[in-house]
């Protein structure tokens, strides 16, 4: 094996590994948002239709910088009608709680 075919084999190694690790984040981050939206649907006593509603807005938030926020504020918007002072710090914390979880779930399937 030359030198070359080795570098080429290793760099695509690297590359495989990179897109396994991104798609293992996307599927986290997705279960996360769907375990978080149950929570929050669950606490706000939503009927089905408005929890789907909710969770299909949650899941419709684009990954980026401000993911998380957007998901936080639409948690504050639909509990907003239940308890006016919705601490944005028990949400983030339960947010948290549900990424620990969604993380959990995906690596036992791995």
């Amino acid at each position: 094996m030359s030198i070359t075919q080795f570098l080429g084999d290793r760099a695509f190694g690297f590359e495989a590994k990179y897109v396994h690790d991104e798609e293992l984040q996307f599927r986290i981050e997705a279960r996360r948002d769907k375990l978080f939206a149950g929570w929050v649907a669950t606490i706000a006593m939503l009927p089905p239709n408005r929890a789907h509603a909710l969770r299909n807005d949650i899941l419709a938030v684009r990954g980026g910088n401000e993911h998380d926020e957007a998901v936080l504020d639409i948690a504050i918007s639909a509990l907003a009608r239940v308890d006016k002072v919705a601490q944005r710090a028990i949400l983030a914390e339960q947010f948290s709680y549900c990424e620990q979880t969604a993380r959990a779930q995906i690596l036992e399937q791995v």
